[in-house]
């Protein structure tokens, strides 16, 4: 991903802090909020029940308060119609328990999603009105509902239309329209979700009744199904959620108490990601895999023992849909790899027969996260129409693109970023072309590079459980106000493991002595990528992590980028340490150097290597490796992904088409396949390479000098006088009262961050090597990168490192250096 950071005024960071109360880094995530002044921070980070808009505020509501007024009077027959989503679930299931307990005779429809399709239609029309309804309410449709409405007025029912979808130029002639997106509304927020419009109505009924704040017993639906809904958790809505997921986890609601218990989060918080990721896809799989009434029916129950059978119904469907959408998904990944053109085009068309159209839309955004682009998935029937669902990303309005191919289609309506639409089979090539068109003239440069937005850069001293915290009263996270990101460099990876049948990625990550857990999910492939004490920059949310009574910091990753100029030496020096036997006895480089051949330039190999060629690079040195990466990464994209970096050892890389093997051990090296052998740069021993390549015994051997380096730099692994007195004082200074646990990698890190520039983990393994040998030190070995320091010598009389033999055979290596690019 592209990371975006913006950058603010220090000073008005710091106002803002100070006026609201809260840390540097939290202001920052408001000022990326929109949020300048302390009065406007104050309303955000305390909502207030107070500050609901007023109802009556909504254009033709007083029309529709005493319209239902009327009908609960002289007893009329209500009949609401509702959408098959959570949202309309939610909204039917409320206003139905509403006007039921005034004592109106009401019913409910919801239109089959697979025979009849979204909103309105006129079959659908006539039999929600065969009973007889004198009111029909529409919640979460009909704004766009022209013709459908005019028929159920010539037949003498009255319309009241609840709705917050988009609507087209003309309205429909209900006796109500009830909508924050009307062109003439006045409302101060226009992002309610439906069932958020029909809570609005009960306020208004309840407020015209003086019926006291009986609006309140509904809130834990609205704020499931605002949720569900993904509409912008700001003002009004940011009040609803955070009060009526409160109000969930104890609710006087069977259906939703039953729901929340099948789902395994009882006795537990219902969070905005619990509402939209574990009870929404219940509750939205009945009007995908059965019928949405079966949804309504658990929650205006009042027998408990209905609401648990139902609420274990829809498990099942839900297991049901999930196995459908795996099956589908599949299916068009596998069109759309075949199909090269589908990828070249800026919006993604797919039709495929008969498949499921209640799970579409969610393959639809599934294939929107693998692509990043805009994705209409279309299932074709056997009479020759076709329905769709799809999915956008930001920046590109897929109701307008659908409104710019009307006249291909049958049916449409939806949001900026989710819509739906039929059509004729025969027009789906027709509309291909359109909407790509319209997308071609519409999109900036940009629009389909993902990106992701980082509210601050935080460094150690501001990673903390505290800070979790105040994050915290940030929440409910969703659209609008996603949970912040924060950009996180220079981490050590101290711990890399796949966890959750190998989906998700576990690690433990930190800069000196500040080390945390970290998740991520859909990350588990990583695991087998990243090293123990290689360096990454992290975009991640920090959150508090609650587990009996116990809380910790954990970094919820959104995006890990490998840090290949601060993890590279690490790893390099480690390595190192591996395969560097100091015991190996002198041998000239020049005449290993004369059974080499002539040299070549590296171009060359990797040129070949994009061939086809499988090629094999030993690197011993450094910068070399690293004049490596800049190639990869500069002027080799077409076979980047194909590279493969191993340290000491192949294991694992044996299908890389390029496998750079950086300080290989002798003895463990499987060059397997591969048809050529290049040494590149210098080597810090003759010996060493000598042996190496006795034991390789590969044929076609080739030298490939890096210009940038001629000669191994051996100051940077051989320790001079400061490093010794460096290392010996921090020794001295920390290990006073018993043993020291010493990471090395971070003592290095340490050290160079405390003026002792050049100091690395070989330096430090050998100069501790070098005083144990002295017996200048106590040391019992954790592992290889670890050391437990139990004694250090604090006598006065002076110890020679010269005496040192390990010392003696670091020296050596300034005088036997293998392959040199001179």
């Amino acid at each position: 991903m592209l990371w975006i950071v913006n950058d603010f005024n220090e000073e008005e960071i710091r106002r803002l802090g100070s006026a609201a109360g809260i840390s540097p880094v939290t202001a920052k995530v408001l000022l990326n909020r929109g949020i300048r002044d302390p009065e406007a921070a104050a309303r955000f980070l305390n909502p207030r029940l107070e500050d609901l808009h007023d109802p009556f505020l909504l254009k033709d509501m007083d029309r529709a308060v005493e319209r239902i007024k009327k009908a609960i009077k002289d007893k009329e027959k209500v009949t609401i119609y509702g959408d098959y989503d959570v949202d309309g679930i939610t909204a039917v299931s409320i206003l139905y328990r509403f006007l039921t307990s005034l004592g109106c005779d009401t019913g409910y429809y919801i239109p089959d999603r697979l025979g009849e399709g979204y909103g309105l239609s006129t079959e659908a029309v006539e039999k929600a009105l065969s009973g007889g309804s004198s009111l029909l309410i529409t919640v979460d449709c009909g704004i766009t509902a022209v013709e459908e409405v005019d028929l159920a007025v010539k037949k003498g029912t009255d319309v009241i239309i609840t709705d917050h979808h988009q609507c087209k130029e003309v309205l429909p002639k209900a006796l109500a329209v009830v909508s924050p997106t009307r062109p003439d509304s006045a409302y101060p927020f226009r992002e309610l979700a439906g069932v958020g419009v029909v809570f609005k109505l009960i306020t208004a009924v309840c407020n015209d009744l003086s019926l006291g704040q009986a609006y309140l017993d509904f809130m834990d639906m609205v704020a499931l199904g605002t949720v569900a809904d993904i509409v912008l958790l700001l003002d009004e809505n940011r009040t609803i959620v955070r009060y009526g997921l409160e109000r969930a986890a104890s609710s006087s609601n069977p259906g939703l108490r039953q729901l929340i218990k099948a789902s395994g989060l009882e006795d537990r918080p219902i969070t905005p990601w619990a509402a939209a990721f574990i009870l929404a896809p219940r509750i939205n799989a009945a009007g995908r895999m059965d019928s949405a009434s079966k949804a309504v029916r658990l929650f205006i129950t009042e027998d408990e023992e209905e609401a648990e059978r139902i609420a274990l119904e829809l498990q099942e469907d839900n297991r049901l849909r999930q196995d459908t959408e795996t099956a589908i998904l599949g299916q068009v990944i596998e069109k759309i790899e075949e199909k090269g053109e589908l990828c070249g085009e800026k919006v993604i068309v797919v039709e495929g027969e008969d498949w499921h159209p209640g799970v579409i839309g969610i393959v639809a955004s599934k294939v929107v996260d693998r692509y990043y682009k805009p994705c209409i998935l279309i299932s074709c029937d056997k009479d020759g129409y076709a329905r769709g669902s799809g999915r956008s990303v930001e920046g590109f309005d897929l109701f307008k693109a659908l409104d710019s191919c009307s006249g291909l289609l049958s049916e449409y309506g939806g949001h900026v970023l989710a819509a739906g639409l039929t059509l004729r089979v025969c027009d789906i090539p027709g509309f291909r072309d359109a909407i790509n068109r319209y997308a071609a003239s519409v999109m900036e440069e940009d629009t389909l590079k993902p990106r992701l937005k980082i509210d601050a850069v935080i460094g150690p001293a501001e990673v903390n459980l505290g800070l979790a915290k105040e994050l915290e009263r940030l929440e409910p996270f969703g659209v609008g106000n996603p949970a912040p990101v924060f950009e996180y460099d220079r981490l050590v990876v101290y711990e890399a493991r796949p966890v959750g049948g190998n989906r998700h990625l576990r690690l433990k990550l930190g800069r000196g002595d500040n080390i945390q857990p970290a998740i991520g999910f859909g990350m588990g492939e990583m695991a087998l990528t990243l090293n123990r004490y290689e360096k990454v920059d992290v975009a991640c949310s920090l959150e508090v992590d609650r587990w009996n009574g116990y809380e910790r910091l954990q970094l919820n990753l959104r995006d890990v980028r490998c840090n290949w100029w601060e993890s590279a030496e690490h790893l390099y020096y480690i390595s190192l340490d591996r395969c560097l036997d100091l015991s190996y006895g002198h041998r000239a480089a020049e005449a290993l150097e004369e059974s080499l051949g002539p040299a070549y330039g590296i171009d060359n190999f990797l040129s070949q290597a994009s061939e086809g060629r499988k090629t094999a690079i030993l690197v011993n040195s450094l910068r070399s490796m690293n004049s490596l990466q800049k190639l990869f990464s500069r002027f080799y994209i077409n076979i980047k992904k194909d590279v493969r970096v191993c340290y000491n050892s192949c294991e694992g890389a044996e299908e890389a088409a390029i496998r750079v093997l950086v300080n290989p051990i002798p003895g463990r090296i499987r060059l397997d396949g591969c048809e050529r052998l290049v040494l590149y740069g210098p080597w810090v021993s003759g010996t060493y390479l000598r042996r190496l390549l006795d034991e390789t015994g590969h044929g076609e051997v080739c030298y490939c000098p890096n210009d940038e380096e001629p000669v191994f730099d051996t100051a940077s692994v051989v320790p001079e006088r400061g490093d010794f007195e460096a290392v010996y004082r921090f020794l001295r200074a920390r290990c006073k009262d018993g043993a020291l646990m010493l990471d090395l990698c971070a003592l290095a890190d340490n050290m160079n961050a405390e003026g002792s520039p050049g100091i690395n983990y070989f330096k430090v393994k050998k100069c501790l090597e070098i005083f144990e040998e002295l017996g200048l030190v106590k040391v019992a070995k954790v592992n290889a990168e670890s050391v437990l320091i139990t004694g250090v010598y604090t006598g006065r009389e002076k110890v020679s490192i010269e005496k040192s033999k390990i010392y003696q055979a670091l020296k050596t290596l300034e005088n036997q250096q293998g392959c040199r690019g001179n």
